[in-house]
């Protein structure tokens, strides 16, 4: 009896101590994975304005340990205002276990009333669409002075950032990684873990990014990338001496190991980045998260919003390196920039030894636009998944759209999708559906005449839940020689066509070549994405298991285009397939009550007369009736 008492006692106390929930706070949370662990890793994300080279950067750049001071924000050297997360560019990593629940608080110190959101790129918000972090979409934007708990599943593992999804506040600083690991035991390649590096790459201006944008769209200003930057970083030109310093990003390995990198592109205009690492050949092992077979190569190409992981094995002489990334699309033709790989033991690389930065690279590259035998160039129709297939490969899709992509043919020329550009509602469809006017929502039947005047409305495509969905995206290329990266929300899809036509095609041709059967679908272990880049003149055909009921965005990675319209909604399933809307959730929309009060007031008002004439009408005949009939009372009895 004294026995089963005491295990009955130690169940009681050792089951909940092994289900208690462990929570990390910030970068307690990068940590080894085991699984199994009931984890909460916390955040707190403070938003304000700040500026780049502040007065906290001191003798940055002509004392180089300045640069590296609390709060200093050296970029390339160039001062301009930017809005960051705990005051860095990029903002805080966030590197967490798959499954652990992520908590970010988000503080809007922002002092000009403005709005934001933070969109999780890469997790599937699968259960909690409401944390996707769209504004007006998902959400409504975070108000200044207040705050926004974002809760949601570290789902799929993988490489990932996060980065507003407001206006173009990413392009002023408003991003940085995130990264879902797995336990050692169930990743596919094998590498030195603890060894890996975040390489988050991005295309950068020197101004404002809304006066770079209006000067583009309403005037004659470029709308192309002033600098490239590594972490952030870049090279600082002391103007004095016309010596270069340097705040480059250093990467330290050590020999005989394997190393992850983990790379990201933040890029916001049309701008491919080529990167290479001197001397080292580099092994391609995952795209946007997902598992590939592993292809070596001697560099690779990464577009907006994509994520590429590649292993380097630090067996050459013990030295330093360089790390190279060149511009190589319109928005950064010609600009580049270097980080240093130190293998350690070895002093960084002095400022006045800097190489040509401008060097291109000779061997294969990954992820180009289209295959050349004689360059040994790779596009991504020929990379292949490691991870199994699944419901996308169906032999037949459920449904299938062909989507358009061109600049307008009016109106200056906008980037558009089947002509039409994208307007977000006046309220999140998601959680206030109801509170949507009518009429807002439109569809490409519903949407006429769209080459001879301008069509602006919330497209929307409605997929039934479960369905196997396939896009045929095509890039017309009629207007400009522009690629551009589509980026789809809460879902993966398996990119199973994919080929550059000619300098420019039409959606026509390419429903036509589909009907003789022109367009291979490639489905078996076709690659698993959810950015790809579509090539001017060319098509993608994507299919995707439409199994997340929500609203989706589907859109350009690009910023200007993103704004100007080139993006819709995925519909999936039902407003009764989403989770319940969570308490208190906050709304915003149209207020029009102010007219509707003052007309109710003075149709209150002219009832209140009618109703006052009346009673009176009613009093006056009530007291003539009384007058007569006393009146008659009054002669009977005379």
């Amino acid at each position: 009896m004294n026995l089963l008492v005491l295990i009955v006692v130690s169940l009681q106390v050792c089951v909940p101590a092994l289900n208690a929930e462990v929570i990390y706070e910030g970068e307690d949370c990068k940590r080894a994975c085991t699984g199994g662990e009931k984890t909460t890793c916390k955040f707190t994300f403070k938003v304000e304005w700040f500026t780049s080279m502040s007065k906290e950067c001191g003798d940055c750049p002509t004392n180089i340990t300045h640069c590296k001071q609390k709060d200093c924000i050296p970029l390339d050297g160039d001062p301009r205002a930017v809005m960051v997360v705990n005051r860095q560019i990029p903002g805080p990593s966030i590197q967490a276990c798959e499954n652990d629940t992520i908590e970010v608080k988000v503080v809007n110190q922002l002092d000009n009333s403005e709005g934001l959101s933070i969109h999780w790129h890469g997790l599937h918000a699968k259960g909690t669409p409401y944390m996707d972090g769209i504004s007006m979409l998902t959400q409504c934007p975070i108000p200044s002075q207040a705050s926004f708990l974002y809760s949601f599943k570290a789902f799929p593992a993988g490489t990932h950032w996060w980065h507003s999804h407001s206006g173009m506040q990413r392009a002023d600083g408003l991003f940085g990684s995130l990264i879902v690991r797995k336990p050692k035991s169930e990743e596919f390649y094998e590498y030195d873990h603890g060894h890996e590096h975040v390489l988050l790459v991005n295309d950068w201006f020197h101004e404002l990014t809304i006066a770079k944008f209006t000067g583009n769209q309403y005037g004659k200003g470029s709308n192309k990338a002033d600098t490239i930057l590594i972490n952030g970083k870049g090279n600082i030109t002391y103007q004095e001496n016309g010596l270069d310093s340097t705040t480059r990003e250093i990467f330290t390995v050590e020999y005989g190991k394997i190393y992850r990198f983990r790379t990201i592109s933040g890029a916001i205009t049309d701008c491919g980045l080529k990167v290479s690492v001197d001397d080292h050949k580099i092994s391609m092992i995952a795209s946007d998260g997902a598992a590939i077979d592993a292809q070596e190569t001697d560099s690779f190409i990464i577009y907006a919003g994509e994520r590429f992981d590649f292993l380097l094995n630090a067996t050459k002489d013990r030295k330093n390196y360089w790390l190279r990334v060149q511009g190589v699309e319109s928005g950064c033709t010609g600009k580049s920039q270097l980080a240093i790989i130190q293998y350690v033991g070895q002093d960084v690389i002095s400022a006045n030894q800097l190489p040509n930065t401008n060097q291109t690279t000779d061997g294969t590259t990954v992820n180009t636009l289209e295959n050349n035998i004689e360059k040994k160039d790779i596009s991504i129709r020929n990379l292949t998944s490691r991870e199994d297939d699944d419901m996308a490969f169906s032999e037949e899709a459920d449904e299938q759209y062909y989507i358009g992509m061109d600049f307008g043919k009016i109106m200056g020329t906008p980037p558009q999708l089947d002509s039409i550009s994208f307007s977000l509602p006046p309220s999140p469809p998601l959680s206030q559906y109801e509170d949507i006017p009518e009429g807002t929502f439109c569809d490409e039947e519903t949407s006429k005449n769209c080459s001879t005047q301008l069509c602006r409305c919330t497209r929307t495509i409605h997929v039934g839940l479960n369905n196997v969905v396939e896009f045929v995206v095509v890039n017309e290329g009629q207007q400009f020689s522009t690629s551009h990266p589509m980026h789809l929300h809460g879902h993966f899809f398996r990119v199973i066509g994919f080929e550059k036509i000619g300098e420019e095609t039409s959606v026509e041709q390419i429903k036509e070549m589909d009907k003789q059967g022109l367009l291979p679908r490639e489905a078996h272990l076709s690659l698993k994405k959810d950015t790809v880049i579509v090539p001017d003149g060319g098509y993608v055909i994507l299919r995707f298991h439409a199994n997340n009921p929500g609203w989706w965005f589907f859109h350009c990675h690009l910023e200007f285009h993103v704004e100007l319209g080139m993006a819709l909604i995925v519909r999936v399933g039902e407003q009764s397939d989403l989770p319940p809307v969570p308490n208190d959730f906050y709304k915003c929309g149209n207020f029009l009550n102010s007219q509707r009060q003052d007309d109710s007031e003075d149709d209150s008002d002219c009832n209140d007369n009618i109703v006052a004439i009346a009673v009176l009408s009613v009093c006056l005949g009530v007291s003539v009736f009384v007058i007569i009939i006393i009146c008659l009372f009054w002669k009977l009895n005379r």
